[in-house]
């Protein structure tokens, strides 16, 4: 939360009004919200289309009849949230009294005062014990909490090219040294942003290692080219506008979705909301306010 706190700051305190500033001379239309915008539904479809064609037929199908005559449907998987909370699927248990079938684990209230809700599902023909396909859409949505590679991938490029940027912006006034300090605290910002993904989606010891190498080196290469420039700051062009709009609408799809939606998420004891650490969740909202204050202030001298 703290890293998507970050973020959020960075798109809308740091990339997007320099996009703005840029853009906005060349044309009355507002080119930088319609780059921003595009991006972040791209990399939404990009990522569904990703677990559309990687996940989908795993063995829970959503679109199964509710009810098969004769037969007992019951899944064949039980998905777990990484926070140790069992999420199973139920399994119908016959009819009621009233000639109908419960379903555990539904989204809707529970009258009986069950952890699990309950629905009734009327029987077609009560004399046979016609059981209900249990699934309710969890393990999609377990899919969905699953942090995503693609995202990540995207992350390392757009913070690389956001961090040559802001290192070349303090390369042509290498003097300042509130610069240099607040650049130092940027970078610090990002790579936590960045590593918390990274750590989301376990790669090894060595990626993990070249992939930091790498981020490490671009703010000094920034900075160098910068100050072999120095006239004027390269960054205030149409190319860089539009570089800045991409890198905003960017930062906001992870923040939003890949990093703080699904961390509000995946912690939770009760599959359908309920059962929420309090704490823990008051915890992550106060981290997510640090991390965008702390990357906004930085806007004052970067």
């Amino acid at each position: 939360m703290f890293a998507s706190g970050v973020l959020l700051a960075a798109a809308f305190v740091h990339t997007i009004p320099d996009a703005v500033t840029i853009l906005s001379p060349l044309s009355n239309y507002p080119f930088s919200g319609l780059t921003v915008g595009a991006t972040f539904i791209f990399l939404l479809i990009i990522e569904e289309l990703v677990h559309i064609y990687t996940h989908d037929d795993d063995g829970m199908h959503a679109h199964e009849p509710l009810l098969k005559s004769g037969t007992q449907t019951t899944p064949e998987r039980h998905d777990n949230v990484n926070c140790g909370h069992d999420h199973g699927h139920g399994h119908g248990h016959g009819q009621s009294r009233h000639g109908y079938n419960s379903i555990p684990n539904s989204p809707l209230p529970n009258r009986n005062g069950n952890n699990h809700s309950t629905i009734s599902v009327a029987s077609a023909t009560p004399q046979h014990n016609i059981q209900p396909s249990t699934h309710t859409h969890q393990s999609h949505v377990q899919q969905h909490i699953q942090a995503s590679t693609v995202a990540s991938i995207m992350l390392f490029v757009t913070l690389d090219v956001h961090s040559l940027f802001a290192g070349m912006s303090v390369g042509v006034k290498l003097g300042d040294i509130s610069l240099l300090v607040a650049l130092g605290i940027h970078k610090l910002t990002a790579g936590f942003a960045l590593g918390s993904t990274f750590a989301k989606v376990q790669l090894s010891k060595s990626r993990f290692f070249m992939c930091c190498l790498f981020f490490s080196l671009m703010a000094p290469t920034g900075v160098l080219v910068g100050a072999m420039i120095k006239e004027e700051d390269p960054t205030n062009t149409m190319m860089f506008g539009v570089i800045y709009s991409i890198v905003g609408g960017t930062f906001l799809y992870i923040g939003i979705l890949e990093l703080g939606f699904k961390e509000l998420l995946i912690c939770r004891d009760d599959p359908h909301g309920s059962g929420v650490h309090i704490d823990r969740e008051k915890g992550k909202l106060v981290a997510l306010v640090i991390g965008f204050s702390l990357m906004a202030v930085l806007a004052l001298w970067l």
